[in-house]
């Protein structure tokens, strides 16, 4: 009788180590999301207490009208809430997540976007509309997007 109840006791423990490996996984996955644009995009977070926000709202439709000059600056915009987020401009399929609202709203603003550059660091945020012809101006005016200019003038 003792060696039944042992092993099964070794049985839920391990369905537990299994439940908990498999929560902190889903919880990295979403914040290693951003991780994985590191030297390859730059990231636009706009980040929204609602999705009603008239600044959020503002914000997506500016950047939906300036969509050539997001994809040649390498620019990926994330929608970010307290729930939930996802990816680029079109896209639908939302994601369960808190921590990147966490993570990148602290202070729990009712709206801010945050420029991450292709280093991973943080280059410009404010609590208003960019517009994207500021955007671009900020973009435009990094070293590394010197570069791509560069490299692009002489591959034409």
């Amino acid at each position: 009788m003792l060696i039944r109840i042992k092993d099964r006791n070794k049985q839920n423990y391990f369905k537990f180590l299994i439940l908990i490996l498999i929560c902190s996984n889903m919880h990295t996955t979403h914040s290693q999301n951003l991780s994985d644009h590191l030297w390859k995009n730059r990231v636009l977070l706009v980040v929204s207490k609602t999705l009603d926000n008239s600044l959020y709202l503002g914000q997506i439709k500016e950047l939906k009208n300036h969509e050539q000059g997001l994809k040649e600056r390498k620019l990926i915009a994330y929608h970010i809430t307290p729930a939930k987020f996802k990816k680029g401009l079109e896209n639908n399929n939302w994601e369960l997540s808190k921590s990147l609202y966490k993570t990148y709203n602290k202070s729990n603003t009712e709206y801010k976007i945050i420029l991450i550059g292709l280093d991973g660091g943080i280059k410009h945020q404010q609590n208003e509309v960019l517009s994207c012809s500021d955007l671009f101006s900020i973009i435009d005016g990094m070293p590394m997007r010197q570069q791509e200019i560069g490299q692009n003038k002489k591959s034409n």
